[in-house]
């Protein structure tokens, strides 16, 4: 099932012209005409609790995400998440969102046990912060990802960012 196309963008980034479904197309990095993901602007801020909201990666990021770009957001959270130091607790929780982006792409493969392990690793990761984090209800998200894989929501979970002037 595709994400709801109505909802709201965090960026003016555009999106990438093809989504890229492992097993089914060829690879970026192998792709004739290279990486399909926009040039994302590169921010000069350290990411951290107080500077996420003017980090273009990390919204382009929600922005895929929430579009079904599922391998393409997987990818700009990963560069985020090498870039901030792996191990950090904010970096755990982007891990988290990387887990539920790869276990969306596996499920739209109907690869349901890769898609519930990713789901097992990822939420753990989320959860280890609660409320309001990096701009993500982390109990509402963590909520809709379980309700999701467990068949009791048709549309994939999105993230609709907090504490952020659109």
């Amino acid at each position: 099932m595709q994400p709801n196309f109505n909802f709201q963008r965090y960026t003016n980034i555009p999106f990438p012209e093809r989504k890229y479904l492992p097993g089914e197309s060829i690879h970026p990095s192998k792709h004739p005409e290279g990486s399909h993901i926009p040039e994302v602007p590169s921010d000069m801020t350290t990411f951290d609790i107080d500077t996420w909201r003017h980090s273009q990666p990390y919204l382009y990021a929600i922005d895929l995400f929430n579009f079904g770009y599922w391998w393409e957001a997987h990818e700009v959270l990963e560069d985020l998440w090498v870039q901030i130091g792996k191990t950090t607790v904010i970096a755990k929780f982007i891990q988290g969102i990387i887990q539920i982006s790869a276990a969306l792409l596996k499920d739209s493969q109907s690869v349901a046990v890769g898609a519930s392990r990713l789901v097992a690793r990822g939420l753990p990761k989320l959860r280890l912060r609660s409320g309001i984090f990096l701009g993500v209800n982390v109990e509402d998200f963590g909520r809709d990802v379980e309700r999701y894989f467990a068949g009791e929501r048709s549309l994939p979970p999105q993230i609709m960012l907090r504490g952020l002037k659109v």
